[in-house]
């Protein structure tokens, strides 16, 4: 099982409406079945971190190319993508950790 995290950069004043839009994102991927329920925080502002910082973080089975042939594309994602876009001060990155299992 593996923790995938994604960071993304807001512009001054657009934590709040990154993260709404990640949130979007996050649903249209769960409706569809090709994810499973993420969770989006922030920092900075009123929490410890780096300011106008998004996270947008989810479990993974296994990791696999967002690009293979059977994954189909949902209707929403270009214009999510393009809104995600508008907020965002530089592209994201992502990371990627194994849970412990203890097996």
């Amino acid at each position: 099982m593996f923790v995938v995290r994604r960071i993304h950069h807001a512009k001054p004043g657009q934590s709040r409406k990154l993260a709404e839009v990640l949130k979007k994102i996050g649903e249209m991927y769960q409706t569809t079945g090709d994810r499973k329920p993420s969770r989006i925080y922030t920092s900075g502002g009123s929490t410890p971190g780096p300011l106008d910082t998004v996270y947008m973080e989810w479990l993974e089975e296994a990791l696999m190319s967002p690009y293979r042939p059977d994954l189909a594309k949902p209707e929403p994602e270009n214009a999510l993508f393009a809104e995600l876009r508008e907020h965002e001060s530089e592209s994201s990155s992502i990371e990627f950790y194994q849970l412990y299992s203890g097996e």
